[in-house]
């Protein structure tokens, strides 16, 4: 049986990117072997405890831990990791985030149960509540961005914060060591059998649990990486398009998404859905729900445009579209200044004519363009019309202060259409140096 159980650093972190600024304290989940003492699994992030971090708590037990140790820059040793891949027949947790529905997905998929504990009954895990007080204690030798639990209550308490040093990736390589190193050492508190006792085995919690999986865990099951995640990880859906299959900022590509000519649908008859399993923690994959078969899978992986999202976590990758957003409204709202300055100083200059219009962009909205057309058409309209409708708008200054039309009628005879011409000449002199009036 498995205890399973969070907490709060009590250390703040600072952003990979400025160490100067704060943005919190993380949140550790541990899972511990009841028998064996052994740290069989651990999740850290900035999250707060949800359904969704203990579910990465729980596939930490599968996690390649050679690869981890190798990120970490930490040394593999197989011998360190005797629960890797072993599912437990019980999981023990509180009764916060786990208390759920989604915990079936558990029972029904990977052959465990969950039991939760009753209300205010911490020493019911009493095994992780003090793996956590173990893990503290580390924790606090590291002085940077250290906070004693009580200065959380005390009012104008020290700014502790104003020390931190550690980024999240410091405090997962700080932890992945703190958790070997719990797992090698001989605890002297623990009871061993007679027999053991007599063979002069020590209570070292790997070896612990390497000898009770030969004697009393022969039962417990082995489950792939990719076969739990995809059990356990949330349900949500993709988009398919021409460039990949879109998902939270990100393009994603499959092998099998291409042989199904998916990406050739998707640019000739447009974007479609598929269902797929994500896991919050990273980005670098998603598994996709075989449209045909509901209980098969095929894994997608970043393509070149996304990949400067890999080893980030869905909430980094948000928190960079967020930001890149606001820099591009930035960006517009300071060419919109230098185009009207620019235009300001050239009309200061003597560089623009009165009255002219400048080129309008061939991008504007259709808003822009239907209002420019009914402004042309208002334009041609008070240009006189061509012979056998000629229509003259004329404004008297010298006598009155009234607007008089003419309307000339078509000539049906060569004298009459002579006269006609004259006429119209006459009041269009009387325009001249007036297109402004006109439009």
């Amino acid at each position: 049986m498995y205890e399973l159980d969070a907490s709060q650093v009590d250390n703040w972190i600072v952003a990979e990117e400025d160490r100067k600024t704060v943005i919190g304290k993380a949140t550790m989940y541990l899972v511990v072997d009841r028998f064996s003492r052994l740290i069989v699994g651990f999740y850290i992030s900035l999250d707060a405890a949800s359904w969704a971090s203990g579910t990465q708590a729980i596939l930490s037990i599968f996690q390649d831990k050679r690869e981890l140790c190798k990120g970490a820059g930490v040394q593999y040793d197989e011998a360190d990791w005797p629960a890797h891949g072993l599912m437990p027949n019980r999981f023990f947790a509180d009764r916060g985030e786990f208390v759920s529905q989604a915990s079936d997905r558990i029972a029904d998929g990977l052959a465990a149960t969950v039991t939760n504990a009753r209300a205010l009954w911490s020493a019911g895990k009493g095994l992780v509540e003090c793996s956590f007080k173990l893990t503290h204690i580390s924790l606090k030798r590291l002085k940077a961005g250290y906070e004693p639990a009580r200065n959380t209550k005390v009012r104008r308490g020290k700014k502790y914060e104003t020390t931190a040093k550690m980024t999240l990736s410091d405090l997962r390589r700080k932890f992945l060591r703190i958790v070997i190193d719990h797992n090698r050492k001989a605890h002297m508190t623990y009871e061993l059998p007679n027999a053991d006792i007599r063979d002069g085995l020590l209570p070292i919690p790997r070896e612990v649990f390497a000898r009770s999986i030969r004697t009393h865990m022969g039962l417990s099951a082995h489950f792939d990486e990719h076969e739990v995640r995809f059990k356990l990880l949330q349900a949500t859906t993709a988009t398919v398009t021409q460039n990949g299959i879109d998902f939270g900022h990100c393009f994603y590509w499959a092998q099998e998404a291409e042989d199904r000519d998916w990406f050739t649908r998707a640019a000739v008859r447009g974007v479609f859905n598929v269902a797929v399993r994500d896991n919050p923690g990273l980005v670098d994959s998603i598994y996709i729900v075989d449209p045909n078969d509901s209980t098969s899978y095929f894994l997608a992986t970043l393509t070149d445009y996304s990949a400067r999202h890999k080893g980030l976590s869905r909430a980094e990758v948000h928190s960079v579209a967020k930001a890149t957003n606001e820099n591009k409204v930035k960006a517009e709202a300071a060419n919109l200044n230098l185009r009207i300055n620019t235009a300001a100083q050239d009309e200061a200059a003597g560089l623009t004519v009165k009255g002219s219009k400048a080129k309008r962009s061939p991008t504007r909205s259709p808003i822009l363009r239907e209002q420019a057309a009914r402004e042309d058409r208002s334009v041609s309209q008070a240009i006189p019309a061509a012979p056998g409708q000629v229509q003259v708008e004329h404004q008297a200054f010298e006598d009155s202060n009234c607007e008089e039309t003419s309307t000339l009628p078509a000539s049906t005879n060569e004298d009459d259409s002579a006269n006609s011409r004259t006429k119209a000449s006459a009041f269009a002199k009387m325009f001249e140096g007036n297109d402004d009036d006109l439009e």
